[in-house]
């Protein structure tokens, strides 16, 4: 690896744990119901549906209310070339089923904003 290559890698290690610190919860899944993210992070994220919606599966379930899954993974939205790498600004904080999801569901991806043009 040059070394051009792994001070990115640093760079982008420190900016993604800062990143994922901020956003404990998946974005995806916040934006997807219409939450307020602080709200879900106020409640250790834990929300009940306002209105009737269709909550994917594998959200648990107690008593009405749902649990966003934790973020354990940073989603590029543009991309990861050059400082797109380490700019916050197209970061999404995501688990691992949100992340799959957006990459195997692309049109629909790009339709919502969870990936832009690059």
């Amino acid at each position: 690896m040059s070394p051009k290559r792994a001070k990115m890698n640093k760079e982008y290690m420190e900016a993604r744990a800062v990143f994922l610190k901020a956003h404990p919860y998946c974005q995806f899944f916040i934006q997807l119901y219409k939450l307020d993210e602080s709200e879900v992070v106020r409640n250790c994220g834990w929300f009940k549906p306002k209105e009737p919606c269709d909550l994917l599966a594998h959200t648990i379930n107690y008593n009405g209310f749902y649990q966003i899954p934790e973020s354990n993974q940073i989603h590029h939205r543009r991309g990861r070339v050059g400082s797109l790498l380490t700019d916050p600004t197209f970061f999404l904080a995501v688990c691992d089923f949100s992340h799959r999801f957006i990459h195997d569901n692309t049109r629909l991806s790009y339709e919502n904003g969870w990936m832009l043009p690059r």
